[in-house]
């Protein structure tokens, strides 16, 4: 039985139809890209591409060189960049190592420009290709043009600024170490107030002087050369190439230099150190062995004058100021405004009793300020005060400075046992110990001597248990 010819044509429209549906490619959805990638900036060339804009371009000299495509940033989660060939099936992913296109299978050359095709991809984290989701490509123009086209640029560094480490001129980064800035104390706080990089850093206002290599201008202006004033961590700077089409923006990343590598009082170096835990050095404690205030005859001296010696990390020239505090007044006192290293200086009110304390502020650049709490004190005692310890009959003989030891017989005193948890311990002191206590070592516990038997015995007191 033949089929009628309606049947026949309505068999053919259908599979033609069902053809064209199969034909539409993923991106003929006119689903853009999830705002929440965050995906609006790639570089093309070393070139910024702003994806938002209505037709993201790019001037080169050249339609047949490779040019490369670089990611900011990865795409999180499972969404990929996909350079599309123009023979609608193959793709390469884009990263932010980049990839080069070989013009031959991805641009489209037309006269004096070329166009090609970028589109975010979710892969759905499967290996099944036919999982994957295409949203809405970009087309990126490549427009040939005689001038110049790059945008990139060289650096020096001006105030504030310690070192140029690297001009990244391929992910338009200046990486800078910048002077570490504190800002003078107007009291005096241990441990210091904590340094913030966006609060009293980002005041220092460092300086570099940018130049467009190739004729490039800087921050939309037609100037060539430009100093940049305020060129602290995470500020940004623009470069339009000499032809006008490209536009990059550069991002400073600084690290920080501290002031001083060293301070000295008296031949005695000082320890530099960071008592607020915030990474930053904020303190510089100067210990002197405890005749350091005595005069020759061995009387103390109420106003000790010591040099002080100190290395400035880097190159510049640093000024220092020395300031004592004053607990009276919670005000400081001016100690020398202007310390050259192996000056002289005077440090009043240090005695056996009493550290000193103040402040040591460096100042590079005449803008740079970093302070220092300065402790100045005398060494603790290492005498024990102890003369004699005897335990039960047997004499203990010292080990170092703070420890006696005794090896006890099973007996004594002919027939009398030595008790492991009694003994008694007779302790002969120099005049001014009032007391003593004994810590026992395998149970932590603590034997107090209060009594103080013969107390007018010279040459000092004897105390037993």
């Amino acid at each position: 039985m033949k089929k009628s010819k309606f049947l026949k044509k309505s068999l053919a429209m259908l599979l033609a139809l069902m053809l064209v549906v199969a034909m539409i490619p993923l991106s003929a959805a006119a689903e853009q890209a999830p705002s929440s990638l965050g995906l609006q900036y790639i570089t093309v060339n070393g070139n910024t591409v702003d994806l938002t804009e209505s037709s993201p371009t790019v001037q080169v000299n050249d339609l047949t060189k490779k040019y490369t495509v670089k990611l900011a940033a990865e795409l999180s989660g499972n969404y990929e960049l996909w350079a599309l060939n123009k023979d609608g099936i193959s793709h390469e992913e884009v990263t932010t190592e980049g990839l080069p296109l070989t013009p031959s299978m991805y641009y489209t050359v037309d006269g004096d420009t070329a166009t090609f095709k970028l589109a975010v991809v979710d892969t759905k984290g499967d290996n099944m290709s036919s999982n994957d989701k295409q949203y809405d490509a970009w087309t990126i123009t490549l427009e040939k043009v005689t001038a110049a086209v790059t945008t990139n640029v060289e650096v020096t560094k001006g105030a504030g600024v310690a070192k140029v480490d690297k001009v990244d001129n391929e992910n338009k980064i200046v990486y800078l170490t910048l002077a570490r800035h504190t800002g003078d104390v107007a009291s005096y706080s241990a441990p210091p107030a904590k340094w913030g990089e966006d609060g009293v850093q980002a005041g220092l206002n460092a300086v570099i002087n940018i130049k467009g290599l190739e004729g490039a201008t800087i921050n939309g202006t037609t100037a060539t050369s430009l100093t940049l004033n305020d060129a602290d961590n995470g500020e940004t700077f623009q470069v339009t190439s000499a032809s006008k089409g490209n536009t990059s923006t550069f991002t400073i990343v600084a690290e920080y230099e501290d002031a001083l590598d060293s301070f000295s009082v008296d031949g005695a170096e000082g320890l530099i150190t960071d008592e607020n835990k915030d990474d930053v050095p904020d303190t510089i404690t100067v210990t002197l062995p405890k005749d350091a205030i005595l005069d020759k005859w061995g009387h103390a001296v109420t106003d000790p004058s010591f040099v002080v010696e100190y290395a400035a990390l880097g190159d510049e020239h640093c000024t220092v100021e020395i300031k004592k505090w004053n607990s009276t007044s919670t005000s400081f006192d001016i100690v020398d405004s202007n310390v050259a290293t192996k000056d002289e200086v005077k440090f009043a009110g240090l005695t056996d009793a009493a550290d000193w304390a103040g402040t040591v502020t460096v100042t590079r650049w005449d803008k740079a300020v970093q302070a220092y709490n300065l402790i100045v004190k005398l060494e603790d005692s290492t005498e024990t005060g102890i003369e004699y310890v005897r335990v039960n009959t047997t004499e203990a003989t010292a080990s170092g400075d703070t420890s006696f030891h005794a090896v006890l017989p099973k007996n004594y005193n002919g027939s009398i046992e030595t008790k492991r948890e009694k003994v008694n311990v007779v302790i002969r002191t120099i005049p001014s110990i009032t007391g003593v206590q004994i810590n026992n070592a395998s149970t932590g516990s603590v034997v107090s001597m209060k009594e103080i038997t013969f107390p007018a015995r010279p040459p000092g007191n004897c105390l037993m248990v």
